[in-house]
């Protein structure tokens, strides 16, 4: 973190940074030095997609392919996507 800090104070006017995790985790990290809170002043909190925007997904990407799922294994698909999600 020290590291990353004094990069981002060397190079402040010539680059930008992004840091992406899950929010829960990005909170915890950032509170782990007060420097490197004080060093990103902006958040964006992207909402999770809905159930229905993930079985969205995954038709798209078996379209894309060319693949056709049983509709139990698309629920299954979903159930362990969601699984992973929570």
């Amino acid at each position: 973190i020290n590291t990353l800090i004094k990069y981002m104070e060397d190079y402040r006017d010539e680059l930008v940074i992004i840091l992406a995790g899950y929010t829960d985790l990005m909170r915890n990290f950032l509170d782990l030095n007060p420097g490197l809170k004080s060093r990103v002043p902006n958040t964006v909190v992207f909402e999770d997609f809905t159930d229905e925007q993930i079985g969205q997904l995954l038709d798209d990407m078996c379209k894309k392919h060319e693949m056709v799922m049983e509709p139990k294994d698309r629920a299954f698909a979903i159930e362990q996507i969601l699984i992973k999600k929570r």
